[in-house]
């Protein structure tokens, strides 16, 4: 039987009913993505007016931290989880988190948090679909995240 991680299952509750394209960034036709995509490029403050709202609320946070599976065959590329995502125009070269527009424009405040050491990356060796249960809770919610909720959970 699958048991969830406590902490790390949120997303399937706040975002059921959400299609598969809001969260696809379509890079080789990055205008039309920018145009058509109602919560990702949002969220990723990649329009060409930025909510400084979301680079606010960013660079509050104590910690960000951010995962991706090695192994993953859902989400492409499979470091998209650290921002890493493909070139504008094409779909094999992926840009590295902090060469990105976003991180050097600071539109979400990535770099922020990373000059500051508030932002935690780190990689797991479970498939995208065993990240929130028990299967990969060794390599991600005991590794890491339960020291950052500061909570006597088990």
């Amino acid at each position: 039987m699958a048991v969830p991680c406590p902490a790390m299952h949120v997303s399937s509750h706040i975002f059921p009913a959400l299609p598969y394209t809001t969260w696809h960034g379509d890079r080789q036709n990055y205008s039309l993505y920018l145009k058509n995509n109602i919560f990702l490029a949002d969220i990723n403050n990649e329009r060409a007016v930025k909510n400084a709202t979301y680079k606010t609320h960013m660079t509050a946070l104590n910690t960000y931290a951010l995962l991706y599976s090695t192994t993953d065959m859902i989400v492409v590329p499979r470091s998209s989880p650290w921002f890493q995502f493909y070139a504008e125009g094409q779909d094999t070269r992926v840009v590295a988190w902090n060469e990105s527009e976003s991180y050097r424009g600071g539109w979400l405040g990535l770099r922020t948090l990373a000059e500051t050491g508030r932002l935690l990356r780190w990689q797991v060796n479970c498939s995208h679909s065993d990240i929130p249960r028990l299967a990969c809770k060794p390599q991600s919610y005991d590794a890491v995240v339960r020291d950052l909720l500061n909570n006597t959970l088990p």
